[in-house]
């Protein structure tokens, strides 16, 4: 009797083949080319031994790096497959935690393999076990963005020596410094950065679904925003400004109403300013919610930060609904991909002074405005026409 033959996964194959050579080019090809380069170099850049290291000594720091980051690419691909069961039970009250996961169609329990971020989904070729039944691709694709989101984060917090991040001083030793010294403030602003990211996803994700996000998410924010900067002090929001008109713990204090209060009345800015209603279509809910966790978060100067930034990543998604006729982008997703931008170029905002800050001028926050003012009325333009789109396109 002829065996069966064993089909090959090329997208499992490619990818494992991607990962071996991301790690030979970057821990053992870059390293061995540097120490070369600087053996060899007479003057210019400092050299290769000017670093106090020897080649299998910066290997394996390579090493240690590379492997940090996969992990924390797998964490954020993990927290997006909770994120996954979060939008579709929590809305409907059911738990989230007691209930193994299961095919939406059959019922049958998804085993421990199978339910791997990504690869899972990858290894049963996007079909359930056991009916065969297609899975929607959306799961791998929320997981794979939450991996990419985490590892951004990592590269602006950690891997670049808190160069792109302010709020963190330099470091030269990079990620293996943090490692090997312990220094955890480094990893507690990035995943305070992760829990906010993973928040917003998930009410993204019930926003898309038509679904309202449930109080238990802000409860959840309340306590994360209150809680975490009793450990870690350089998780405080930033002040309303740099006077002193408050002192002690009721300055730090101040900056949560201010937060909390600029956030909502952004959000509502939003919703009244771009709720439109045509052919039947539910006006979109504004980005309230979101708005009022980052300003909770990271204080008024993010929420104001953000609340600019995806203005243009919503007139940005009109447009591309202009061409698709595809009008069930959320404004809360918008929300998200403007605090991903804020965040990676936060060292590049804190240059303008007309950007929010605590240094804004009077004649910053006029232009602040004023430019703002002119992304709602583009934004409010181009959803007025992908609106008018026919209907049959849609």
């Amino acid at each position: 009797m002829a065996r069966r033959r064993t089909r090959i996964n090329w997208p499992l194959f490619w990818i494992g083949a991607a990962l071996l050579a991301a790690f030979l080019g970057y821990c053992i090809v870059a390293p061995a080319v540097e120490y070369a380069r600087g053996v060899g170099a007479a003057s210019g850049r400092p050299s290769f031994a000017a670093s106090g290291l020897s080649l299998t000594e910066h290997i394996r720091t390579r090493c240690v790096e590379y492997f940090i980051g996969l992990w924390i690419f797998s964490f954020g691909a993990i927290i997006g497959s909770f994120l996954n069961v979060v939008a579709y039970r929590m809305p409907r009250g059911e738990s989230v935690v007691w209930r193994p996961s299961r095919c939406p169609f059959c019922e049958t329990p998804i085993r421990s393999t199978d339910n791997i971020p990504v690869l899972g989904w990858l290894r049963l070729r996007g079909r359930c076990r056991a009916c065969r039944l297609p899975i929607s691709p959306r799961y791998p694709t929320i997981e794979f963005l939450m991996g990419l989101l985490f590892f951004s984060f990592a590269l602006a917090d950690l891997f670049s020596g808190a160069m792109l991040n302010p709020a963190l001083g330099p470091l030269r030793g990079g990620v293996a410094e943090i490692v090997l010294s312990a220094r955890w403030d480094f990893a507690a602003v990035l995943a305070y950065q992760g829990c906010l990211a993973a928040l917003l996803m998930g009410v993204a994700l019930m926003r898309f679904d038509g679904q309202r996000p449930p109080g238990k998410l802000l409860v959840f924010a309340f306590v994360v925003a209150f809680a975490a900067p009793l450990a870690f002090p350089e998780l405080r929001p930033e002040v309303w400004s740099r006077t002193d008109v408050l002192s002690g713990a009721l300055r730090r204090l101040e900056a949560y109403p201010a937060g909390i209060l600029c956030g909502l009345a952004l959000g509502y800015l939003w919703h009244f300013v771009l709720q439109y209603r045509a052919q039947g279509i539910k006006p979109q809910v504004g980005p309230t919610l979101s708005l009022m966790m980052v300003g909770l978060f990271f204080g008024w100067q993010a929420a104001c930060s953000v609340f600019g930034l995806a203005l243009v990543v919503h007139l940005l998604a009109g447009l591309w609904a202009c061409q698709t006729h595809k009008r069930n982008w959320p404004a809360d997703a918008s929300v998200l991909a403007g605090f991903y931008v804020h965040t990676l170029g936060w060292s590049v905002w804190e240059m303008f002074r007309w950007w929010p800050s605590q240094d804004m001028s009077a004649a910053g926050l006029m232009l602040y405005v004023l430019l703002c003012g002119c992304l709602l009325v583009a934004v409010r333009s181009v959803m007025l026409l992908a609106c008018w789109a026919p209907a049959d396109a849609a």
